[in-house]
């Protein structure tokens, strides 16, 4: 699918200024300093159009309607030490959802895994993939910034790597202040056409550094794994946050996505995530991958459950291109619909 985007600064003095204001804002939003990101949703809402700047940089690549742009940044350890998934649904107002690095996913063909792992284990598209799965929203642009992508998107707008990475552990107060402080920045027009220059896949963040963002954190639960701390999705909570910041996004329009079994019938590496891929977007929720015993299907097969499934598994099949749709023999009440991946799969051409 896709990479991940950020944006600008304006001059020493009034860089040091907004921070300012940007901190007493986010201070006077979170009277009780949340650095536990289960402590609960955490909402700092920051509306720079009082602040005295430039008017927003156009750079050419985004468009006027909504946009979601997934940001992350991947340690020299490999792991994803901060990602937070930005919407606009217009120019003016947005949402960021910060989601802790420690949070466990279903993760097609890797099983529960750490959001901070999944780059490390499958990649940028697998994390991409991962973050739609869970959250039910369309993301139009990933960028994962290891620390070297990293310096080079924030050196126009002269804030340091650490301003970021060392404030993504404070999800409540810290990170979004980095963060806001850096859109501040972006609102510069010789700094957001720097920006984009130097990675333009950050284009939608700096068009739409001027809009009032919303930060709020994806609700989970600790739990304790084998002694390490890891956080698990509060799922109704999480689905209404996500309705309420980014329901212009949400996938399958808003309505209840179709439970999906992956079965890979070939035995060919890396095959499940290229469908999860597809299947993601055209509105499938993948809960369980697997491999088909002795492989050797040529003919990709979807299987529904019950006649209640049908329009989830045209559309799904659809997707796949595939014309081969039939019902369970024996139905189950796992998942809704199944998909057996044959060797005429073709994954979909990156342009």
């Amino acid at each position: 699918m896709t990479d991940v985007s950020e944006r600008r600064a304006r001059g020493h003095d009034l860089r040091a200024q907004l921070l300012v204001v940007v901190l007493a804002v986010v201070a006077g939003f979170i009277a009780a300093a949340i650095g536990d990101p289960v402590a609960g949703v955490v909402e700092v809402e920051v509306d720079v159009d009082d602040a005295p700047a430039e008017p927003a940089a156009e750079p050419e690549a985004a468009g006027a309607g909504g946009q979601v742009t997934l940001i992350a940044h991947r340690a020299v350890n490999g792991r994803i030490d901060m990602l937070a998934v930005f919407g606009f649904s217009d120019a003016t107002t947005g949402n960021a959802v910060l989601v802790p690095p420690e949070t466990l996913l279903d993760v097609p063909s890797l099983g529960r895994q750490a959001v901070a792992d999944i780059v490390r284990l499958g990649s940028g598209e697998l994390l991409e993939t991962s973050i739609e799965n869970a959250l039910g929203v369309e993301i139009d642009t990933s960028v994962v910034l290891d620390d070297a992508q990293l310096t080079t998107a924030l050196a126009p707008a002269a804030i340091t790597p650490d301003a970021v990475s060392g404030a993504a552990s404070d999800l409540g107060q810290a990170l979004p202040a980095a963060l806001e402080s850096w859109r501040t920045a972006l609102r510069d027009p010789t700094i957001a056409q720097a920006t984009t220059a130097v990675d333009p896949r950050l284009a939608v963040l700096v068009e739409r550094a001027g809009a009032a963002l919303t930060y709020q954190t994806l609700p989970v639960e600790s739990v304790s794994i084998e002694g390490t701390v890891r956080y698990e999705v509060l799922a109704d909570a999480a689905d209404t946050l996500m309705r309420n910041a980014l329901g212009f996004a949400l996938l399958n329009g808003g309505n209840p996505r179709a439970r999906v079994a992956v079965r890979d019938g070939t035995g060919a590496f890396g095959l499940t995530p290229l469908v999860a891929a597809v299947l993601v977007p055209a509105g499938g929720k993948i809960t369980s991958t697997g491999n088909v015993q002795g492989f050797g299907v040529g003919v990709t097969q979807v299987v529904y459950q019950d006649d209640g499934d049908i329009a989830a598994a045209e559309r799904l099949a659809a997707a796949l291109g595939v014309t081969q749709i039939s019902r369970a023999e024996q139905p189950g009440d796992e998942v809704d619909v199944t998909v057996i991946v044959g060797a005429d799969f073709e994954p979909p051409s990156e342009e």
